[in-house]
């Protein structure tokens, strides 16, 4: 995630402030592993991950699909 962020930094010079607000929320959940199961706390890792993704494919719309070729 931090290097997808850092790809589109330096590529597009576009800071992808989900991504960033995604890592912080991770690290935030780093000290919680101490104290809470590991198996809740791998849930909220992936939900964290699969959110971002829909926000991703939610605010690119239809411009991350290819193109259907005319049969």
């Amino acid at each position: 995630m931090a290097g997808h962020a850092l790809f589109k930094w330096a590529v597009f010079e576009l800071v992808s402030w989900p991504h960033v607000i995604a890592i912080a929320v991770l690290a935030v959940l780093t000290p919680l592993g101490f104290v809470i199961p590991t198996l809740v706390l791998s849930g909220v890792a992936g939900s964290i991950v699969v959110g971002l993704a829909v926000w991703e494919t939610l605010a690119h719309g239809g411009h991350m699909r290819s193109p259907r070729r005319a049969t």
